[in-house]
């Protein structure tokens, strides 16, 4: 077990199970879950993202881990946390999350997105995704046009898009699903 150190605000004692694999230097069959302890910051918004940036600068930089934003805007560090598909940097591990009401810490596996092939460690090939995505074309398109190339929409139509815009395209739901 490693011990890492994080920027101290709230203590918090952290157990992460991180699944490890490489197929590209032939590493195949069963994959291992390599076991650390996280100290250090945390609080009700430690993220999960946070604690494996952490891990990787303090105790093993070769867990593979994909990240670009950190704030839930560009979808890539999507993996499997707390027992679903989720944004990484939105998975909150801290307070109320894991152990309840007052108590910091407990045991969170990281794993990579379900159904897709898995590059190395938590970083999955979602390739086949985006071309589902592109097959069946989910943007809207308008043929009105502003000064400026600015598409026109009814609010009609614009009430039909509620609920359906937010996507990041980051494939947790596609992974998730028992029929893909």
């Amino acid at each position: 077990m490693a011990v890492v150190w994080c920027d101290v605000t709230v203590a918090m004692r952290l157990v992460i199970r991180v699944y490890r694999s490489n197929v590209a230097l032939g590493v195949f069959g069963v994959p291992r879950l390599t076991v650390a302890v996280v100290s250090g910051s945390g609080g009700p918004r430690a993220n999960m993202l946070g604690v494996l940036v952490a891990y990787r600068a303090c105790c093993d930089n070769s867990v593979a881990v994909r990240y670009s934003c950190r704030e839930g805007i560009c979808g890539s560090c999507a993996m499997g946390v707390l027992g679903g598909n989720k944004l990484a940097c939105l998975a909150f591990v801290g307070l109320r999350q894991l152990m309840g009401e007052g108590v910091y810490g407990g045991t969170v596996t990281v794993l990579p997105l379900m159904h897709y092939v898995v590059w190395r460690d938590l970083v999955s090939g979602i390739g086949q995704f985006y071309g589902h995505v592109a097959a069946v074309g989910p943007w809207v398109t308008g043929s009105r046009r502003m000064g400026g190339g600015q598409a026109l929409m009814s609010e009609a139509g614009r009430r039909l898009l509620e609920g359906h815009y937010e996507c990041v395209l980051c494939g947790c739901c596609n992974g998730a699903c028992p029929s893909y």
